[in-house]
């Protein structure tokens, strides 16, 4: 598991809001494989690797992303596919995106 902590830009109001939005809209028109699965998780629908995100919001500048994978050998993809769609979508309100390890579990 990797915790993904997103910091908004200073002159960011409402970095969670403007996530949450923009999640919402792409979800509608199906061009997205992150959608919202229930309150605080969302599910990352990609065939080659699947898994689901939890959303903590400390406030509305600072968020936590907590990504698990259904595959122990692939983790790192959707690792990657989350951080890359962060930075796609959301690089004018990031300040940035710190990775937190949690350490080797089997």
């Amino acid at each position: 598991m990797l915790t993904i902590q997103v910091i908004a830009h200073e002159n960011c109001e409402n970095l969670y809001k403007v996530i949450m939005d923009k999640i919402k809209s792409l979800s509608k028109n199906s061009r997205t494989t992150i959608v919202f699965k229930k309150k605080g998780v969302l599910q990352h629908t990609s065939v080659t690797h699947p898994g689901w995100i939890t959303i903590k919001k400390i406030n509305n500048n600072i968020i936590i992303f907590e990504i698990r994978s259904r595959s122990k050998t692939n983790d790192w993809k959707i690792e990657e596919s989350f951080i890359s769609y962060l930075n796609r979508h959301f690089y004018q309100y990031v300040s940035q995106i710190n990775l937190i390890y949690r350490g080797f579990q089997e």
